[in-house]
């Protein structure tokens, strides 16, 4: 699972986001070595949802981890009609959801 990890200098283009998205699922659903430019896309903006949602590091990088291995699994039925970003931070906010059940209440104090 080496490939899972973050690639340096891996930045998101504004411009022709989905098209260059439906690109990269059309490539990364014929050989699952080409998801890993989705994931160099995607993962420091997932992550950052994540860490917005659950303010805690670890959790946000769990949940981070869980939308990317429920992504590669869930490609084959991805339906291209929506945005797969929009696709992509769905799962993201239901691996965040699991993942708040397990931290603690914050306090009244706080």
């Amino acid at each position: 699972m080496s490939w899972l990890r973050r690639r340096r200098g891996a930045t998101p283009k504004a411009h022709d986001a989905g098209e260059a998205d439906a690109l990269l699922v059309a490539r990364a659903r014929e050989d699952l070595d080409a998801f890993a430019p989705i994931y160099d896309r995607y993962f420091a903006p997932v992550y950052r949802y994540c860490l917005d949602e659950l303010r805690d590091p670890v959790a946000a990088e769990d949940a981070a981890s869980q939308t990317f291995l429920r992504a590669l699994s869930a490609l084959p039925t991805y339906r291209e009609s929506g945005r797969f970003r929009a696709w992509l931070f769905a799962l993201a906010h239901n691996a965040g959801m699991g993942n708040r059940s397990n931290l603690p209440w914050p306090s009244a104090g706080r």
